[in-house]
């Protein structure tokens, strides 16, 4: 079961300098073993959200992605990756926050709110059957992250090591 898009660039990893997204592979190793795939939220839902954000928001957050909000020549994307890599949800939450400060309902609209409907579907799944869930790493970290909440729910929630 697949979750959401990051608006960040998708959630990808670093392959000899080129992006490689995770949600891609994690689909296709699913396919090749004829694992059901399903989803939290629609494309349609996902694209909706940045229709609740102005063109300018979403070109600065698009900037700032690429070039950094720090002032720094390192590629925000590329920090993002090593975050990820090293398991590092609150590094990574924290570096979502800051490059979200210019648009005040994101982390409400693209993170907060879209978390707490996962939940109760992801109560659901789970209730039914075994199920792998695939979200953004910037839902992850926070109290209002999902790791929070499913663990507000009474799930132990720890990480899968390689």
């Amino acid at each position: 079961m697949g979750g959401g898009a990051s608006p960040f660039g998708g959630g990808g990893g670093m392959d000899l300098g080129s992006m490689k997204s995770y949600e891609m592979e994690f689909t296709d190793m699913a396919k090749n073993k004829d694992i059901p795939i399903g989803g939290l939220e629609t494309i349609a839902f996902q694209m909706s959200m940045f229709d609740s954000i102005s063109l300018e928001d979403q070109a600065e957050m698009l900037v700032e992605t690429l070039n950094g909000s720090d002032g720094e020549k390192d590629n925000a994307i590329e920090k993002m990756v090593a975050l990820y890599t090293e398991q590092d949800i609150p590094g990574l939450y924290k570096m979502i926050r800051a490059q979200s400060e210019g648009s005040s309902d994101f982390e409400d609209k693209f993170l907060t709110m879209r978390n707490k409907n996962w939940i109760p579907l992801m109560n659901e799944a789970m209730s039914e059957e075994v199920t792998f869930f695939a979200v953004g790493a910037g839902h992850l970290g926070g109290e209002q992250g999902v790791v929070a909440l499913l663990r507000k729910e009474g799930y132990v929630v720890s990480p899968v090591l390689k």
